[in-house]
């Protein structure tokens, strides 16, 4: 149960490292566009999408197309978290051999989007550069170390 909650919680990780990166990437496009042609599109436009959602406009405004093949791999296994993850069977609730392989998927899940989450930060750092903020990223934090 721990390890399929934290899968969870990293998916909601990876959906607001998305929305960050796709919140300043529109910041940089109005800036590089000065109005001309209007670009209306906002950070509230995407404040309720979920992850395939996201993945598509990320994909849309991102070059990091490892990334995106990377995320979108993800997707059918964070489906399943979500949707059926805790839908087990009398039999597999008393399968030990069975659970453990379960957490085992569940904790390769964990490390895997752990390291999208990381890279999620470096672009989204890297974004803030471009449009001139300043960063309050951990990631940076890490680095300047």
């Amino acid at each position: 149960m721990a390890s399929l909650q934290q899968a969870l919680t990293d998916f909601q990780f990876i959906e607001e490292g998305l929305r960050l990166c796709i919140g300043t990437s529109y910041a940089l496009i109005k800036i590089k566009t000065a109005g001309n042609p209007p670009f209306n599109m906002s950070p509230e436009d995407i404040a309720k999408d979920a992850l395939g959602r996201l993945l598509h406009r990320y994909a849309q405004v991102s070059d990091n197309k490892t990334l995106v093949d990377n995320l979108r791999k993800l997707l059918p296994r964070r489906n399943w978290c979500a949707h059926q993850g805790l839908l087990l069977t009398t039999e597999q609730q008393k399968d030990v051999a069975w659970l453990d392989l379960e957490r085992t998927k569940l904790e390769k899940l964990h490390a895997d989007a752990k390291e999208y989450v990381v890279e999620l930060m470096h672009e989204w750092d890297s974004l803030q550069k471009k449009v001139g903020m300043s960063s309050n990223n951990p990631v940076d934090r890490s680095r300047a170390r």
